[in-house]
């Protein structure tokens, strides 16, 4: 089934886009704070019973969608509010706060 993708591997996968971003403006001017991030997503949910039952969910790809016509999709819509945890350098205290995500702007 590879051309399934794991909902948990698309969020994962997300994550690292939005470290990656937050790393590649750290020294500019102009920052972003993330309130919310909104995935719609379609997805089918695999049923596995190998003495217990489990159910993975995957996100369809346009190739899983051609070969798969007859798949019952459901449709997913997850709302995200990044955090990080940042800790205080006088008393060593870890809290969470919005996501900041820099960035530039272009002409």
């Amino acid at each position: 089934m590879g051309q399934q993708l794991e909902l948990a591997q698309m969020i994962k996968s997300l994550r690292a886009e939005l470290k990656q971003a937050q790393s590649d403006g750290a020294d500019e001017s102009i920052r972003f704070a993330v309130e919310e991030v909104e995935m719609e997503l379609e997805i089918v949910a695999d049923e596995q019973i190998n003495g217990g039952m489990a159910a993975k969910f995957y996100v369809l790809t346009s190739q899983f969608k051609a070969s798969h016509k007859k798949a019952v999709t459901q449709k997913l819509k997850l709302k995200l509010k990044p955090v990080e945890e940042v800790e205080d350098r006088e008393t060593g205290v870890k809290s969470s706060r919005p996501a900041q995500i820099s960035g530039t702007v272009s002409d």
